[in-house]
């Protein structure tokens, strides 16, 4: 009979921690696809694609004075959604800017007037330029002569972001482009280091300039619109 008993009780324990054991596997399916659908934002890196094309995550090179972006140092990143992952995403593209870099290139030139989409500088430093043409351009004040332009091919057909690189980049990740959408169609940005030869001496020229970019994707609530 005490046999009896004990071999009820094991297998009532048995079947006890086989329940447990299919409800936990359960919970963390459940929990997976919850964090997955419901934008829980859990690391699943599977999610999506980031390729820095042949090695271009790190820019690094000598300055010389160009009247746009083209004549800069630059580097790529292509990304899209994994076709294994459900859920689309939002990226912020990063800059670092390493401590080798040289200072004068992040210091503040004189005012002059910009295109206030590209920083192209417009005119010879005449503020009547940018009033004349309040649309598209601006009197710059607290500029610098290095700055940055992120363009959707390498004939620069659209521009997504363009700002100065200051010592406040320095030895930090910097957000340069955010809040932009990852979906599965593969997009690629070209990043664009220039000096604008226009409000920079020859004490700029065959200066060093070294960073790092990179880009970063978090998945979004299953109810965003992207």
């Amino acid at each position: 009979m005490e046999n009896n008993i004990k071999k009820n009780v094991l297998l009532i324990i048995t079947v006890l921690l086989v329940g447990l054991g299919i409800a936990g596997g359960t919970y963390a399916w459940f929990s997976n696809a919850v964090s997955v659908t419901n934008g829980n934002y859990a690391t699943d890196t599977h999610c999506f694609n980031i390729t820095y094309t042949d090695n271009t995550d790190q820019i690094t090179g000598t300055m010389f004075p160009s009247s746009n972006a083209g004549g800069g140092l630059s580097g790529s990143i292509s990304f899209k959604r994994s076709t294994s992952c459900a859920t689309n995403g939002r990226g912020t593209f990063y800059l670092h800017v390493d401590s080798d870099t040289s200072t004068i290139l992040t210091s503040t030139v004189a005012a002059h007037c910009e295109n206030k989409y590209t920083l192209e500088t417009i005119g010879e430093f005449n503020s009547s330029d940018c009033a004349n043409n309040p649309d598209n351009a601006v009197w710059v004040t607290n500029g610098t002569a290095l700055k940055y332009a992120i363009y959707d091919s390498t004939a620069r057909n659209h521009l997504y972001a363009a700002g100065y690189i200051d010592s406040s980049f320095i030895g930090q990740d910097k957000a340069i482009h955010t809040d932009f959408s990852i979906n599965n169609t593969q997009k690629t940005y070209y990043l664009y280091i220039w000096l604008d030869g226009y409000v920079s001496d020859n004490t700029y020229t065959d200066l060093p300039f070294s960073a790092t970019s990179k880009l970063m994707a978090m998945q979004t609530k299953s109810n965003d619109t992207i």
